[in-house]
C-alpha cells in the first residue's frame, strides 16, 4: 500500500487453480464495497479469448471425433449439428456463437444456417480435409 497515493497493488503466484480462486475472492470483496466506483480505474490492455477463464484450455471436448465437411452438415437436423459442434469445436468458437447451455434453448436460439456457419468454421480452423458425401449419401450421424 502507498500510503501517499491510497492505492493498493495485489498480485496472484501459485497453479491457475489457486490464482483463479483468490482473483474471484477479490473481485467478489471489491464488489461489495459502496464506494469502490467512485475509486476504480481498471485498464487491461490484454486480449483473451472468449471462456479461457472457465477451463483449463480451449480444446474441443472430443477432438478424436472426425470432421464433417459444411456440405455434408446440411443434411443433418439441427440437433445432430449442435451435438456434433459440442464435441469438436473449439470452446471460444462455442462462446462466441452462444452455444454452450441447455440444449432445447440452443436449438431455439440458433438458425440452422448459423449452425452450418459454425460448421464450416470449426472445419477451417481444424484444418479439416478430406472427402465430402454431399453427393446424395447419407451424412453420418456425430455422437459427441
Amino acid at each position: 500500500r502507498l500510503a501517499s497515493m491510497l492505492e493498493r497493488l495485489v498480485t496472484f503466484h501459485g497453479d491457475p487453480s489457486s490464482v483463479r480462486n483468490a482473483a474471484l475472492e477479490v473481485c467478489q470483496i471489491v464488489q461489495h464495497d459502496a464506494h469502490i466506483a467512485e475509486h476504480a480505474t481498471l485498464r487491461y490492455s490484454v486480449v483473451l479469448p472468449l471462456g479461457i477463464w472457465d477451463g483449463e484450455r480451449g480444446e474441443p471436448r472430443n477432438a478424436g471425433l472426425p470432421l464433417m465437411h459444411h456440405l455434408d452438415a446440411a443434411h443433418c437436423p439441427k440437433r445432430e449439428l449442435l451435438s456434433y459442434l459440442q464435441g469438436v469445436a473449439p470452446r471460444e468458437l462455442l462462446e462466441r456463437r452462444h452455444l454452450i447451455g441447455s440444449t432445447n434453448n440452443m436449438i431455439k436460439g440458433n438458425s440452422r444456417p448459423g449452425l452450418l456457419e459454425a460448421v464450416e468454421e470449426t472445419w477451417q480452423l481444424r484444418g479439416g480435409v478430406g472427402p465430402i458425401r454431399a453427393q446424395g449419401l447419407p451424412g453420418p450421424t456425430w455422437a459427441a
